[in-house]
C-alpha cells in the first residue's frame, strides 16, 4: 500500500438473496474508501467469513422477525472481535431496534434507505458511533418519551417476545412448551399476563399486535 494513503473499510454483505448482495456491492464499491471482501447468505457462514477475511463492517439484510434479527446479530458479533454490524430491515419497530443494538449492532437502517446514507452507517461506526436511520429515530424517540409511560408499563420481557411470537405463528400451548422445555402451565400463565399487559383478549389481537410490533409476519 502507498504511503499515506488510507485503508480501505472492508465490507460483508449478509443476504440471503445473492442479486441483492450484489447490486449493494456495485453501489457501495462506488464509495473509494470501501471494499466488499465477501459475501455470505446466512449468520453462521458471516461469521466464518468475518473471521477469515478480517472485515470490518457487515451489512446484514433480515426480515423484521426482532427475535431472528437479535439472534443473527449475536452470531456474527461471535465471529470477530470489535466487528461492526449494521443491520438493514424492511420494517422496524422501536422494539425491534432495541433488540438489535442491544444484541451488538452498531447501526440500524431501513432497506428503503438510499446507497448513500447506507455509506454513511459504515463510516459513521467505523468512527466507533452508532448509526440511525432518520426513519427510524422519530419512532425510538417517542417510545422513550417519558410521558409514553402506558407503552413502557406494556413492555414485554424477551421470553413474553419469544411466546407472543410464537403464539402468533400458530404454535399450540402444548408446541411451545416443548420447544421452550418448560409445562404447559407456564407458557399460559405467560399468555395471561402478556394478554393483560398489552390490553388484548384473543389470540386473534396478539397476532396483529406481534405484527405492528415487528414480532411476526403475515407470511409466517
Amino acid at each position: 500500500m502507498v504511503k499515506g494513503r488510507r485503508m480501505k473499510i472492508k465490507v460483508v454483505l449478509a443476504d440471503g438473496r445473492k442479486m441483492l448482495r450484489e447490486g449493494q456491492g456495485v453501489l457501495l464499491e462506488k464509495h473509494h474508501d470501501m471494499k466488499i471482501v465477501g459475501e455470505a447468505d446466512d449468520p453462521a457462514a458471516t461469521a466464518t467469513l468475518v473471521r477469515a477475511v478480517g472485515a470490518d463492517v457487515v451489512v446484514l439484510n433480515t426480515g423484521s422477525l426482532a427475535p431472528r434479527a437479535r439472534d443473527s446479530v449475536r452470531a456474527i458479533a461471535a465471529g470477530r472481535s470489535g466487528i461492526r454490524i449494521i443491520v438493514c430491515s424492511l420494517a422496524a419497530s422501536a422494539e425491534f431496534v432495541r433488540e438489535v443494538f442491544a444484541a451488538g449492532a452498531s447501526g440500524c437502517l431501513t432497506k428503503e434507505c438510499a446507497s448513500e446514507e447506507l455509506a454513511t452507517a459504515i463510516r459513521t461506526v467505523m468512527s466507533g458511533k452508532t448509526y440511525l436511520s432518520p426513519r427510524l429515530a422519530d419512532a425510538v424517540v417517542g417510545y422513550m418519551l417519558p410521558g409514553d409511560r402506558t407503552r413502557a408499563q406494556r413492555h414485554l420481557s424477551l421470553r413474553e417476545q419469544d411466546i407472543l411470537q410464537r403464539i402468533a405463528d400458530g404454535q399450540s400451548t402444548k408446541q411451545i412448551a416443548i420447544t421452550l422445555g418448560v409445562s404447559a402451565k407456564t407458557v399460559e400463565t405467560h399468555r395471561r399476563r402478556i394478554m393483560e399487559k398489552l390490553g388484548r383478549h384473543s389470540v386473534a389481537e396478539l397476532t396483529k399486535y406481534a405484527v405492528s410490533r415487528g414480532l411476526t409476519s403475515l407470511e409466517a
